[in-house]
């Protein structure tokens, strides 16, 4: 248990990698979430996140829920209300998707996408949130649409941003035998490389 930032980030220097984090999004020495959104702390933001506040505001919990892993809790709060939210992280770590003609894992500990017995680079936040959308559809194709509602939700974004995360997210499935391919006009299609 840690009472500021100083004192986490120099756990995580340490190499302690916890399987979840609660933390209170309004620390003594700075904002968790910023910390978290910080380019030196990407390490860690493959790590499902619990996040405790005061703050009822529905932008805050929607910056909350955008880092990908994350669930958010107003206080005060039931014990009861707590052990469910950890329970449902952490059964989460992991799920299995399948997609006809192959077999794929989801580990959402790692943030990574296991195929066979290859394992991909682990992917950035969005690139998993991409990921994500397909093994939960279920489906081998998405609509363009579909992916930037699942992953950006109501936030505006720029046309080329999901173009930049649909490229690196193919240079990491490459190795692991999967690509997304673009079927015009709008779709995408997950598929195994042939």
């Amino acid at each position: 248990m840690f009472s500021d930032l100083r004192s986490f980030t120099e756990a995580v220097q340490q190499k302690i990698h916890p399987d979840l984090i609660i933390a209170d999004i309004r620390l003594p020495d700075g904002s968790f979430i910023s910390f978290l959104s910080s380019e030196e702390n990407t390490r860690i933001s493959y790590i499902p996140c619990i996040f405790i506040s005061s703050v009822d505001d529905a932008d805050v919990v929607r910056i909350c829920y955008n880092r990908g892993r994350s669930d958010y809790i107003t206080k005060p709060f039931g014990k009861a209300e707590l052990a469910v939210k950890i329970e449902r992280m952490l059964e989460g770590k992991g799920v299995q998707c399948s997609f006809a003609p192959f077999d794929l894992e989801i580990d959402y500990t790692s943030l990574t996408v296991i195929k066979g017995k290859r394992r991909s680079q682990p992917l950035t936040s969005k690139e998993f949130q991409i990921i994500s959308a397909f093994c939960e559809a279920n489906k081998q194709s998405l609509m363009r649409a579909d992916i930037i509602s699942k992953v950006w939700g109501q936030v505006a974004v720029q046309t080329k941003t999901l173009d930049v995360h649909l490229y690196n997210l193919r240079q990491k499935l490459q190795p692991i035998g999967l690509e997304i391919r673009f079927v015009p006009p709008r779709q995408y299609m997950l598929q195994a490389m042939g």
